[in-house]
């Protein structure tokens, strides 16, 4: 999971550097509240664990989406998008897999951080440490997780 961390924060970085914001989902309604599943293929995963295979997270009402305008952005800075489909948590109605992305604040509308904010998330079972990124506990429905949030400013 960490490699897979470092390259995507490599590409989304290099992509802000190169374009002076970080990409923008405009193929997905509502993208600054959307989080976007980072999967190597157009067809997504497969479908498991009460998640199509365009899903990367189900619960508290936050959608989810899979966007070609940022698969193909990544794609120009990196080789390939890693596929980390086989970390998945799910329990009490609530389902986690992968690693999301969120163009969180729109480039320009904060001087301090003219090319926008942007976060890559990631959860792992139990009370972990977080190799990369913020850490917070709390649960996935009835499994205790760790959401690991590493902010791309």
């Amino acid at each position: 999971m960490l490699s897979a961390m470092d390259m995507l924060e490599k590409g989304l970085r290099l992509y802000a550097e190169e374009n002076g914001h970080y990409p923008e989902p405009t193929d997905v309604s509502n993208p600054s509240s959307t989080f976007i599943c980072l999967q190597p293929t157009d067809g997504g995963w497969p479908a498991q664990d009460g998640l199509t295979s365009s899903q990367c997270f189900e619960g508290a009402g936050v959608p989810t989406a899979y966007s070609t305008v940022v698969k193909q952005a990544l794609l120009s800075y990196i080789s390939a998008i890693p596929d980390t489909s086989d970390v998945t948590l799910s329990g009490g109605g609530t389902m986690a897999r992968g690693i999301m992305y969120l163009d969180a604040v729109d480039a320009g509308v904060d001087p301090a951080y003219p090319q926008g904010i942007a976060y890559l998330y990631y959860y792992v079972r139990g009370d972990q440490t977080c190799g990369r990124g913020m850490k917070s506990t709390g649960g996935v429905g009835d499994t205790s997780v760790t959401q690991c949030a590493l902010i791309l400013q």
